[in-house]
């Protein structure tokens, strides 16, 4: 398993999760859950979304992403990794107006 987050992690450099464009206004705050164990250093992978653990067999990850393409990039991922979702939520996050 970890072999293959060492040969995809180029790909990290291609999402757009957490940066923010003012001109763009379709972030969004997202919660993922997955059943199985990813460890915490491996939130650079996942574009820097937080990784905890609602249970030992289960992850959670939270945070900001640019927009739709980079959450189902997301989701790519942890289908290549073979992780079952459990559940996907997302919040737009509003845009200040300075």
């Amino acid at each position: 398993m970890w072999r293959v987050l060492d040969e995809w992690s180029f790909l990290s450099s291609t999402m757009f999760v957490g940066y923010r464009n003012t001109g763009y206004k379709k972030m969004q705050q997202i919660e993922i859950r997955v059943k199985g164990c990813i460890n915490e250093q491996w939130s650079e992978w996942f574009g820097g979304l937080t990784i905890s653990h609602s249970d030992p067999d289960d992850t959670v990850l939270t945070g900001i992403v640019q927009d739709q393409a980079a959450l189902y990039g997301i989701i790519s991922r942890l289908r290549d990794l073979g992780l079952e979702l459990s559940s996907v939520s997302n919040q737009k996050i509003k845009e200040d107006s300075h």
